[in-house]
């Protein structure tokens, strides 16, 4: 989710088969704030950010069991949405976002938005300029406008039911040494952004943020002396916060349905991912792997992984199909 992401992940291929999860169907909303992978009418794609593997660097599709791939366009990319007909990534070549045709031509480039740090929510592409504020922007590149400046300098945000949730760091000068970096959780409603509601002020941070069924879950941490990276819960106005993770995540998880997955954070050479509802009951591990789960995506009942293994350091490619 934040920059460093970037110089991650690759390709090759093993498959990890779960017990029984979510029935067919369920729609999974993810905290990934940098897509790796996105989906279109049944296709998987996938990003190479930076050619590992002796794979060119570049956007891929993919096949469902991971062993054939087809380079759709060459480049190092970041941070992949589908929209219609198209593919619409970050350039770190041309620093500017491109949509993409599935042919793996260029349909058009948005010159406003040079950051990777964006989301498409209906027909509008939401993005954030440092020290300038939160901005959106139609597709088919009109309509640009600057919705909201906060206070503050955006880490992640997200777009819910004509909502937009935000963090920032709250302190004036968040890279000093002499004072711990603070964060707010806000949201704006879009229709009429110029009023900030505050949901948690003053935290010692808050990442992974998705907005689901009534609810608000990201990774807290209250104050500079608990950095645990526990899922919490809260209403949609902040209230009822409360840790719902009896173990602590990575910060990749999703939300759909009754159950939330997501992957364990811990230096063990095994990394599990787990199961639990959304009150976080249940707790049971669906799949395994050697290694650190790196980037991860889903479509149509399949977690994907990048997986980092080590000794020698190597990146792979993993799935988890749900039965």
């Amino acid at each position: 989710m934040k920059k460093w992401l970037i110089i991650l992940t690759l390709f090759i291929t093993c498959i990890i088969i779960p017990n029984n999860t979510e029935a067919k169907g369920t729609a999974l909303k993810d905290s990934n704030y940098i897509h790796t992978f996105a989906e279109k009418d049944g296709n998987l794609y996938f990003i190479n950010s930076f050619g590992e593997l002796n794979k060119n660097p570049g956007i891929y599709k993919i096949s469902r069991d991971l062993k054939s791939q087809k380079l759709i366009r060459e480049g190092n990319f970041n941070n992949l949405y589908t929209y219609g007909n198209s593919l619409i990534a970050y350039s770190f070549d041309e620093f500017v976002l491109q949509q993409i045709a599935l042919d793996g031509s260029i349909i058009r480039e948005y010159p406003e938005i040079d950051t990777n740090e964006f989301v498409i929510d209906g027909d509008y592409i939401y993005y954030h300029k440092y020290e300038k504020g939160l901005y959106r922007m139609k597709v088919n590149g009109k309509d640009n406008q600057l919705l909201y400046k906060p206070k503050g300098y955006v880490s992640e945000f997200t777009v819910n039911n004509g909502w937009l949730y935000f963090a920032y760091y709250a302190n004036v000068n968040p890279n000093s040494f002499e004072e711990p970096t603070l964060f707010n959780l806000s949201k704006i409603k879009i229709s009429n952004p110029s009023k900030e509601t505050v949901l948690l002020k003053n935290v010692a941070n808050v990442d992974s943020l998705v907005v689901d069924g009534g609810f608000i879950y990201a990774v807290v941490h209250k104050n500079v002396d608990n950095l645990d990276r526990y899922i919490y819960k809260m209403d949609y106005n902040g209230k009822n916060l409360k840790r719902i993770s009896p173990i602590e995540s990575s910060g990749t998880f999703f939300v759909g349905g009754k159950n939330i997955y997501f992957t364990d954070n811990t230096r063990n050479d095994i990394r599990y991912m787990y199961r639990m509802t959304t009150d976080g009951k249940g707790l049971k591990s669906i799949g395994s792997v050697k290694g650190s789960f790196t980037f991860s995506g889903y479509s149509n009942n399949v977690f994907y992984f990048v997986v980092q293994k080590y000794d020698p350091i190597r990146f792979t490619l993993h799935s988890i199909p749900l039965k």
